[in-house]
């Protein structure tokens, strides 16, 4: 990260894993897919057609967002060391800092 200052051991960083990323993102594209396919082939005459477009909108909109340039960028990372947390902005440049006094408890989990 360009924007962060240099950690100071002990450090600690969260950074989901690229796998993760192009799972959610391939995941979204075989929804949007899946159901603008059926959505204009095999969508019967007996259902309402402002469901048929309603599902086409929800199509689109997955499909677009599937694709974006930006979705594919690194997710928010988290970064703390002695000073404080580093929240690092969508951008992957700008960061927000919260000294170690200004934060609340917080647990240690997995997931």
């Amino acid at each position: 990260m360009s924007g962060l200052p240099p950690l100071e051991e002990p450090a600690f960083v969260l950074k989901p894993s690229g796998l993760v990323k192009i799972a959610v993102a391939g995941a979204m594209t075989a929804t949007g897919g899946t159901v603008l396919i059926w959505v204009t082939g095999f969508y019967g005459p007996e259902h309402p057609e402002t469901l048929r477009y309603a599902l086409g909108v929800f199509a689109v909109l997955f499909l677009a967002i599937a694709l974006r340039p930006d979705t594919w960028r690194p997710l928010p990372v988290f970064e703390a060391d002695r000073r404080g947390v580093y929240l690092v902005h969508r951008n992957g440049r700008n960061f927000t800092f919260v000294p170690w006094n200004r934060v609340g408890n917080m647990q240690v989990g997995l997931g």
